[in-house]
């Protein structure tokens, strides 16, 4: 049924708008007109229509071998979604009757195909004949985060936001903090405490326990500004030969750098730490004159003598 219903689409896509393809006013004009007759028959809103319309045109002129699965019941509505979400960016590339064959030859394969299943297995076959067009699709989707509120009824609301992965984490995790700082006899179920979290944390309003304990009550709520973000942990997978890991030999010129730099070191250390030579004992004294080995405070002192340096002090010094 899903397989017809497309499939009609599809029909109305190539004779209502593919002929005004190549013009501007393809966007205003042609498409908006099959969605508006298309959503008048069916009930529905045109804005939906309208991106249905262009994901049945990429189904049937992109993917067809993927259209055949959907019309034998190997895959359903739901995964055709995420086929058709995945492989966006194939549409009128040189490559894209490989990545449909491929991408039907998996999935005709026996096993059920869970969404995250389904997304992995898209994302591999593109990345092996694009790896740019995965990377595209990627920043497309974090270009393309907001922020959006819907009527639930009954006086509430549903409010959603789209972000990265890793936002979501961070943020998450700020929200079962503050909401799990209450104490045990709070009578709220996890959801509402994490939803009065929520609000707490984007309008800066006190979060409170809302036990009738009183003084009694053992919470420790932190202020909404003061509860701590989720540290977020980054893990990076790197895929290269092993060659690339082993020390690489340096280059002579980088060798003889490393043994000049390597003497210099070693005359630095000679120079602070001198090493100490024997002396003679038939070398005479410093003072001359003096029969004796002392000298009385009365006696003046003779005039020293100049010291020679000894002969290899010298060439250390010389050089």
């Amino acid at each position: 049924m899903e397989w017809h219903r497309l499939r009609a689409m599809a029909e109305v896509f190539e004779r209502l708008v593919a002929p005004y393809v190549g013009e501007d006013r393809r966007v205003y004009d042609a498409h908006t007109r099959a969605a508006n007759e298309i959503a008048m028959m069916v009930g529905r809103s045109q804005a939906g229509v309208e991106t249905e319309l262009m994901d049945a045109a990429h189904l049937f002129a992109g993917l067809p071998q993927v259209a055949h699965c959907l019309h034998d019941g190997v895959i359903t509505g739901g995964h055709i979604r995420t086929v058709i979400a995945r492989t966006a960016l194939v549409g009128g590339q040189d490559y894209a009757p490989l990545v449909d064959q491929e991408l039907a030859d998996a999935l005709r394969r026996q096993g059920s195909w869970s969404l995250q299943r389904l997304r992995d297995v898209c994302d591999r076959i593109v990345f092996r004949h694009d790896p740019a067009a995965v990377r595209e699709r990627r920043k497309a989707s974090v270009e393309d985060r907001r922020v959006w509120a819907e009527n639930a009824g009954d006086g509430m609301a549903v409010l959603h936001a789209s972000m990265t992965a890793e936002n979501v984490r961070i943020a998450t995790a700020r929200i079962d903090a503050l909401a799990n700082s209450v104490c045990e006899s709070d009578p709220r179920r996890d959801g509402a405490r994490r939803s009065d979290a929520v609000f707490a944390l984007l309008s800066g309003d006190v979060f409170e326990c809302q036990c009738d304990r009183g003084d009694q009550c053992d919470a420790t709520v932190p202020a909404p500004a003061m509860v701590q973000a989720a540290e977020a942990q980054v893990i990076i997978h790197v895929i290269t030969e092993a060659a690339t890991l082993d020390e690489p030999e340096p280059e002579p010129e980088a060798a003889e750098a490393a043994a000049v730099e390597a003497d210099l070191e070693t005359a630095a250390s000679a120079a602070t730490v001198p090493t100490a030579t024997e002396v003679d004992d038939a070398e005479p004294t410093l003072f001359e004159g003096s029969d004796t080995g002392s000298v009385s405070e009365d006696s003046e002192p003779a005039d020293p003598v100049a010291a020679e340096p000894d002969s290899s002090l010298s060439r250390f010094l010389c050089k």
